[in-house]
């Protein structure tokens, strides 16, 4: 069985291979996305290790780029069998594949009203943008005043 899973695991990053494997793709046979704001985006199989028997495979999501573990339908499927590769090389095959919506992010809201953010919240994001900005402005302060 092993021979087999790592035979398979050469011959899905084929051309031939890559045309059946999104063939699968197109009718979901790797399940969707776990993630709620994902909308059920159809997943591809992807292994953690490239040896065998260390870890089972595990499903990538496009749209959040993120790995799950599968539900019930691949538990016994070793991950070597598919291997780290193969999502990279499957969507740089078919790049009209990769969905074209940015990766939805959750905003936490209280009653409504926006806590990501504000200061002192734990969702808190300083970017550069706003550092170089306040940077900026410190800078034409200590101008006007000389």
């Amino acid at each position: 069985m092993d021979l087999y899973g790592l035979i398979h695991q050469r011959f899905i990053l084929t051309k031939k291979g890559l045309l059946k494997m999104k063939l699968k793709y197109h009718y979901s046979m790797f399940g969707t996305c776990p993630r709620v704001l994902c909308d059920q985006q159809d997943t591809v199989p992807i292994g953690m290790k490239e040896e065998l028997s260390i870890s089972r495979v595990k499903i990538f999501c496009p749209k959040c780029e993120e790995v799950y573990v599968p539900r019930n339908k691949f538990v016994d499927i070793d991950g070597a069998y598919f291997g780290q590769s193969f999502p990279i090389i499957f969507f740089q095959t078919f790049p009209e594949l990769i969905p074209d919506e940015n990766k939805k992010l959750f905003v936490p809201k209280i009653y409504g009203f926006k806590i990501f953010g504000m200061v002192g919240s734990k969702y808190e994001h300083k970017t550069l943008t706003n550092t170089k900005d306040i940077k900026d402005k410190s800078k034409n302060k200590n101008k006007n005043i000389k």
